[in-house]
């Protein structure tokens, strides 16, 4: 926890700095209100739906062997599906 919280707080920061350049670049190219808020709107929505998809591995709750292979980001990669389908099998 220790490594990980730190880079979180300055990762938290940098978004907010990154939304923050891209709002002022949008607003000086005269894109319109409405459009603009429609980006922020869209960018929180898959803030939200990527929290709800990848929290059982934040905080280790349940979690069954078909979500885990649904959700990996690669076949290459393993986030451990594998636990999950021996405990399933026993």
């Amino acid at each position: 926890m220790h490594h990980y919280l730190p880079a979180l707080y300055f990762a938290v920061m940098a978004l907010c700095q990154m939304y923050d350049f891209a709002s002022y670049r949008l607003d000086s190219l005269g894109v319109h209100r409405g459009v603009r808020q429609a980006i922020g709107v869209g960018f929180l929505a898959l803030a939200i739906v990527s929290f709800a998809t990848y929290a059982p591995i934040t905080y280790a709750t349940p979690w069954s062997w078909e979500s885990c292979n649904r959700f990996e980001l690669s076949k290459g990669w393993t986030i451990g599906c594998e636990k999950f389908k021996l405990e399933n099998s026993e």
